[in-house]
């Protein structure tokens, strides 16, 4: 059972970090990894760079093309990257100096199915040294599913729902399409879902691709909780604040009989939808237990895992249709997913608003019209238990 505490302080929300697979390399020799390596099938970089390099790939072993790459081989690591260094390395290829891990993300540059593909690294300066070359079997990944503009339709019986549609972003001069949905009003109080219907078996990783920024969310059917992709606290009005060709881990799951479901929203800022690509990664049995074996030590072992709700922020920025019981139980159900014994209800917010009516309180109603209405459904440490 999840005990659901109140509390007035802030509390650290500790995150479930993906198991990697960790490169290996000798000295400061630079390595590219095998497709099998890494748990999410992405190509690793190691290494010591003494100078800037640029990663490309080439299908036919004529044409180069800049390769997707991310700075960082860890979620912290991507993290801690420079926006405007990420979006640069994502479009051009060029990796800075350093011995920071890279990861190429071969799923936004080549189509699929995918066979074998050589990929280089060379010096970014007039010479273009070759300095490291490896085929790659991307064939080595075929057991990746992968649903596109190829077989969207397919999967959502044949055709897209209102007002969803195909468009290509184009941001690296190619005319490859995402699936796509235009915001406006109209969106924006009748978001309408997109249900794919991927037929599967078994558990998977599932991961979204984005070629621009884009704010959705994600569930699946078997599950009925919302993933805020990237999250209501992302506000990106501002073009330099957006990280592009992002990858987003929705979650570890078991997808047999489920569908995945995708609508509009998610953010402060609503922008037009725009998904590359979904991909669904089969885990092994060795996976499997140690996605379930994690679960279960707060509640075997007496170490209590904490999860944490706070609905001052989305008071704030959710859509008017969202109510402080919707947000409460979703919030409740991912909570459950992560493995939570406990989950601590924020319900005030220091230095800002208190949720209970005060004359402090009361000052801040015509500002923020969700916040007055939410506060008038009710309690919601109430709601959380």
């Amino acid at each position: 059972m999840i005990r659901a505490t109140r509390i007035i302080a802030l509390v650290v929300l500790a995150s479930a970090i993906p198991l990697v697979t960790r490169a290996e390399s000798t000295g400061n020799s630079l390595v590219i990894q095998d497709v099998a390596k890494r748990p999410d099938r992405l190509v690793e970089i190691t290494g010591e760079r003494a100078e800037t390099l640029v990663a490309e790939y080439s299908i036919d072993g004529k044409s180069w093309h800049p390769a997707t790459i991310y700075l960082g081989a860890s979620i912290d690591q991507r993290r801690a990257s420079n926006i405007a260094d990420w979006n640069h390395s994502t479009k051009t290829g060029m990796i800075p100096a350093g011995s920071t891990p890279c990861v190429w993300n071969y799923f936004f540059d080549i189509p699929r199915p995918a066979g074998n593909v050589q990929f280089r690294l060379r010096t970014a300066n007039d010479d273009a040294k070759t300095i490291l070359q490896k085929n790659l079997d991307l064939s080595a990944a075929k057991d990746i599913i992968v649903i596109d503009a190829k077989n969207t339709e397919q999967m959502c019986g044949g055709k897209l729902p209102g007002p969803w549609d195909f468009a290509a972003a184009g941001l690296k001069g190619t005319d490859t399409k995402s699936t796509h949905c235009k915001i406006d009003d109209n969106v924006k109080k009748h978001p309408v879902a997109l249900v794919l219907k991927p037929g599967l078996k078994g558990w998977y990783r599932v991961y979204l691709g984005m070629e621009t920024y884009s704010t959705c969310r994600v569930w699946l059917s078997g599950i009925n909780a919302r993933f805020e992709v990237p999250n209501y606290y992302n506000k990106s009005s501002q073009k330099k604040e957006n990280r592009l060709f992002r990858e987003s881990k929705i979650c570890e799951t078991d997808m047999t009989g489920q569908d995945i479901c995708i609508s509009p929203g998610g953010a402060r800022d609503w922008h037009d939808v725009s998904i590359r690509y979904i991909r669904m990664v089969p885990m092994s049995k060795e996976e499997i237990a140690a996605h379930c074996e994690l679960r279960l030590v707060a509640r075997e072992k007496g170490r209590p895992f904490a999860g944490y709700v706070e609905p001052v922020t989305p008071a704030a920025y959710e859509p008017e249709s969202l109510t402080l019981t919707e947000h409460i139980r979703n919030e409740m159900k991912l909570n459950q997913l992560r493995g939570s014994t406990d989950v601590y209800v924020h319900v005030i917010r220091i230095g800002s608003k208190a949720w209970y009516h005060s004359d402090v309180a009361e000052r801040f109603m015509g500002c923020e019209p969700n916040w007055p209405r939410w506060m008038r459904e009710g309690d919601p440490l109430a709601v959380a238990v």
